[in-house]
């Protein structure tokens, strides 16, 4: 039922909100259990659709006060690590994957 509701008609169909819900729902389980919540958006090249994505990223993780980890353009991604516009490719998420577990470390 709560997939029929508002955000439908605003561009979303019932398949993306009922994902939609079940994230945000399991979002607010994670943190009930103490786990530390990080929405993270990994690199992409030049897809003006995949800024959309994050975007939208951004805002469920403001609504659930969650950290936001935004690689979208960071500068040890460069254009030769990546498969296709979307994609990493072997190397790009080698390096990608170091990033995030020095982060997470830090």
């Amino acid at each position: 039922e709560r997939a029929i509701g508002q955000d439908v008609m605003n561009g979303l169909n019932p398949g993306q909100m009922v994902i939609k819900i079940v994230n945000e729902e399991m979002i607010e389980l994670m943190k009930k259990d103490g786990v530390r919540v990080i929405l993270v958006f990994s690199p992409i090249w030049h897809d003006v659709d995949g800024f959309k994505y994050r975007d939208s990223l951004q805002v469920i993780a403001n609504r659930h006060h969650v950290e936001f980890w935004d690689y979208t353009s960071h500068d040890s991604i460069t254009a030769n690590d990546f498969y296709d516009r979307g994609h990493l490719n072997g190397v790009g998420a080698d390096r990608f994957s170091r990033l995030i577990g020095q982060r997470l470390k830090n």
